[in-house]
This record gives structure tokens, C-alpha cells and sequence, in this order.
């Protein structure tokens, strides 16, 4: 008689047939008949990846190995078959080897007659996490249409620290709110990096006796030194400085000062600090001058309460002498001009001159002040005063 034997399980199987059971006994009694019979995979049905272990970013390449079932999980050996691989990374030096080092850059690999798998080796230089697809489709993976695709998330981390960068707050006024610092960490190929905790030194060239970094934008404490925090790629940090002008901040992996390229790049920033409103004003003391000759050269100079020079915004001076001299005054040229009560410091500088002329002998006190019709002082811009001496001229009479 005739029977249909049906099996969905690949392999070369022992088919009995026996006058006994539960089971065949060979030669007792009736002897037993077999035959070899092998089952062959179906067609291909599905791609299977593996999943490697995390890399790091232009690092050892992840070992992928690419395999073929049909639809009834049985390996597929039989025929080529082509495998088309894919990435999400957006990484321009993403790609597929067919070596674990060196080798040739591939887009796909084929899995040859009379084996199940092939190996291929991934390669990136973009830290993330990236979907690798095997497909039978091109120019696009096609997913469960023909043969399935099978995809792995591969994570790719990292390289280690290779140079830190600030960015640049806008100026700042000195002794005014702090400027706010961010120090970032890449690796070689431009990713943050974001593993293990990370010293940096800070540097100013400033010259004033303020200057210095804090922890918070207020308040606070003053600190040297930030710590980048393992899991994150960047620390937060604060200037403060009373010194106008225009100075370099550097963050840095070296103490006690900073080495520039060497080991980690260090990263600098100019960073100007404004003069803060004007406090106060200053004369000069020119020499004595004869009455009725040449003037007294003036210059009015104007400074922040930390004893930076102001130039900014246009300012007027008003200008004052205690002489009773009828021809007493002040003068917009050493020589000739006009007869002036008060200069104006330009905006963009700092300081303005005038001239000083009198007939009357005495010692006077000249007056550049921020108030009119009269001095005063302290109040508002502080005043300030020179003493000059008015000699006689030869004798006249």
C-alpha cells in the first residue's frame, strides 16, 4: 500500500516501517524496513541580523552576521542570494565591510550556495543609535514584502574627549551680571561625549583683582574649575570681573596652566567687559600760569566706580573757578576759540580738554562737575577740583 508522509522540519530523517509498537524492533518477528529520506528548506522566507555589542564611534566594527530561514524557521542553504544592507545613521563615514579591518566598503552581501549565513562588518564615525536592515530590496528596504527585512539597533558611542568649546555670551559690564558659560566635550569625529566625569580648568587674562568664575549666575561660590558629569556633555559656569577691556577666557584640561593642543584642546573666547556708568570725573594739574598769558591745558577725564575709563555716550562737564577775576574763564582752543562754561566728552572716548585763562593772581580751585548752575560734589558723578596758581605778570607800573 501507499502512504503520504508530510514534514516541515529540514534534515535527513530515518523513515520505519514495523510490526511492532510503541516501537520498531527490527528483525523480530517481521523484520522492519527503512529509508533515508531528506527534507529539504523551503524558499526563503526571512533575514535574521544578530546583535552585536554597542561600538564606539571610529572604533572596532560590529560583527553582523546575516542568516536565511524559510517560513518554517529551517535554515536555507540552497542558491546565492543577494542581502542589501542599510543604516539610519546620517554618520558620512557609515558603511559596511566585508573584513573585520581593512577589507572593501560594500551596500550588500551575498550568502552563497550551500550555506545559511554571511558575515559583514559595520563601521561609523557618528555616535547614536542607528537601525541596521538586511533586505532583499533595493534601492530601499521593503520590509515583510518578498522576504522579510530583519533589522538590529545598534548603538555606536562616543570616541573619548578630544576637545572642549565655550560659547560666546554677549559683552558684559564690569561689576555688573555675570557672564553665562558653557563648556562642551566632543570627541575626534564632532560627538559630545558623554561617559565618565571630566575636569576643566578655567583661565582669564584679565588683569583685575575681581576676576574670576562662580557656580551659579548669582551668589554662589568662586571656582577654578568645572566638572563635566559623567552621562551629560557639558557644564554650566559663570564670569564675573570689574576690569573693562577685552580678555581671554580658556577652558582647559591642564592646570596649573593651560597647554593649547596638547592632550585636550583646550578652547578660548574673547570676551569683552564694558565699563559700567560714570562715577566720577578727574582733572589734570597743568603748571602755574601767569596772568594774562598763555591758558591752562585741561583734560577731563571720566571713570566707572572701578576705576575704568567710560566711553560710552556723550557727557557734558561743567566747569568752574573760584577766581574773581573779571576776565576769568574757560576756553575751547589754547589759543583764540570761543569763551566755553562747559565740554562735552565725546561718545566713544573718554576724556575732553579745555583751557583756562585768567588776569587775576590768587591761587584758585578749578571744578569739573556733572551739575549746573553750581558744582556739587559727591551727589550724582563726583566732582573734581584742581588747584591752580595764577602768578603775576612782570611789573607794570
Amino acid at each position: 500500500s501507499e502512504m503520504c508522509i508530510r514534514d516541515r522540519e529540514s534534515g535527513s530523517w530515518t523513515i520505519t516501517a514495523s510490526d511492532a509498537t510503541p516501537a520498531a524492533d527490527g528483525a523480530t518477528g517481521i523484520d522492519d524496513d527503512t529509508d533515508a529520506l531528506t527534507v529539504l528548506p523551503a524558499l526563503t522566507s526571512y533575514f535574521t541580523l544578530n546583535a552585536p555589542a554597542d561600538i564606539t564611534a571610529g572604533g572596532a566594527r560590529a560583527a553582523y552576521t546575516v542568516s536565511r530561514f524559510d517560513v518554517y524557521d529551517n535554515p536555507v542553504t540552497s542558491s546565492a542570494e543577494v542581502v542589501y544592507l542599510y543604516t539610519s545613521s546620517t554618520g558620512l563615514a557609515a558603511g559596511f565591510y566585508d573584513a573585520a579591518a581593512n577589507g572593501n566598503q560594500v551596500t550588500q552581501v551575498t550568502i552563497a550556495d550551500g550555506v545559511s549565513t554571511a558575515s559583514v562588518w559595520y563601521y561609523d564615525e557618528e555616535a547614536g543609535s542607528w537601525t541596521i536592515t538586511a533586505s532583499d530590496a533595493t534601492p530601499a528596504a521593503d520590509g515583510a514584502t518578498g522576504i522579510d527585512d530583519d533589522t538590529d539597533a545598534l548603538t555606536v558611542l562616543p570616541a573619548v574627549t578630544s576637545y572642549f568649546t565655550l560659547n560666546a555670551p554677549a559683552d558684559i559690564t564690569a561689576g555688573g551680571a555675570r557672564a553665562a558659560y558653557t563648556v562642551s566635550r566632543f570627541d575626534v569625529y564632532d560627538n559630545p561625549v558623554t561617559s565618565g566625569a571630566e575636569v576643566v580648568y578655567l583661565y582669564t587674562s584679565s588683569t583685575g583683582l575681581s576676576a574670576g568664575f562662580y557656580d551659579a549666575a548669582a551668589n554662589g561660590n568662586q571656582v577654578t574649575q568645572v566638572t563635566i558629569a559623567d552621562g551629560v556633555s557639558t557644564a554650566n559656569v559663570w564670569y564675573y570681573d570689574e576690569e573693562a577691556g577685552s580678555w581671554m577666557i580658556t577652558a582647559s584640561d591642564a592646570t596649573p596652566a593651560a597647554d593649547g593642543a596638547t592632550g585636550i584642546d583646550d578652547d578660548s573666547d574673547a570676551l569683552t567687559v564694558l565699563p559700567a556708568t560714570t562715577s566720577y570725573f578727574t582733572l589734570n594739574a597743568p603748571a602755574d600760569i601767569t596772568a594774562g598769558g598763555a591758558r591752562a591745558a585741561y583734560t577731563v577725564s571720566r571713570f566707572d566706580v572701578y576705576d575704568n575709563v567710560v566711553t560710552s555716550g556723550a557727557q557734558a562737564v561743567y566747569l568752574y573757578t573760584t577766581s574773581t577775576g573779571l576776565n576769568a574763564g574757560f576756553y575751547d582752543a589754547a589759543a583764540n576759540g570761543n569763551q566755553v562754561t562747559q565740554v562735552t566728552i565725546a561718545d566713544g572716548v573718554s576724556t575732553a580738554n579745555v583751557w583756562y585763562y585768567d588776569e587775576e593772581a590768587g591761587a584758585w580751585t578749578i571744578t569739573a562737575s556733572d551739575a549746573t548752575p553750581a558744582a556739587d560734589g559727591a551727589t550724582g558723578i563726583d566732582d573734581d577740583s584742581d588747584a591752580l596758581t595764577v602768578l603775576p605778570a612782570t611789573t607794570s607800573y
